[in-house]
């Protein structure tokens, strides 16, 4: 709030006039988005009009401090400084060629794992996939083909066991 006097006299003699002007913050805009802001004379008149808008211009302040004083080191680029890039092209040229001769088909002969025959060798197979299985090396989408064959394995030794599974398991 700003108070001005000023006195005169009037040279009739009639006496003094008094003029005072008082000038008082009624509203300000926010500095971030320039919405209007009411104040209300009790404080120091707010700058923003949110939080949010107070953080906006902290950034925006203190990002080009840092940009000023990278360009001032030599370790950002200047604002007339253009952009330079590179650029690797390659050309790739495939060229078919068709060979008229005899069709010679050989037959696609597929690997099979060698099964083990040994009651120790199917074992370590069957604890190295409960392994890959706690471990997340099978993925889940493969859990069932796993328990078809353990299903299947126990069928088997349920069928050719005398006393069927139900005596094994009773065995320590």
């Amino acid at each position: 709030m700003a108070t001005r006097r000023a006195q005169r006299s009037h040279g009739d003699g009639l006496g003094r006039e008094t003029e005072r002007t008082v000038r008082a913050l009624v509203s300000r805009t926010c500095e971030w988005c320039g919405r209007e802001m009411p104040y209300s004379g009790r404080g120091r008149p707010r700058r923003y009009c949110s939080q949010a808008h107070r953080q906006r211009a902290y950034e925006l302040r203190t990002a080009l401090a840092r940009r000023d004083a990278d360009r001032a080191a030599g370790r950002a680029r200047g604002a007339e400084e253009p952009v330079r890039e590179v650029v690797r092209e390659t050309v790739v040229r495939t060229v078919t060629r068709t060979v008229r001769g005899p069709v010679v088909e050989r037959p696609v002969e597929v690997e099979r794992p060698v099964v083990p025959t040994r009651a120790r060798e199917v074992q370590a197979v069957l604890e190295d996939a409960a392994d890959a299985v706690m471990a997340g090396r099978i993925p889940h989408w493969d859990h069932r083909r796993l328990w078809q064959g353990v299903a299947r394995l126990m069928a088997a030794l349920d069928a050719t066991h005398p006393g069927g599974v139900d005596t094994l398991a009773r065995r320590r």
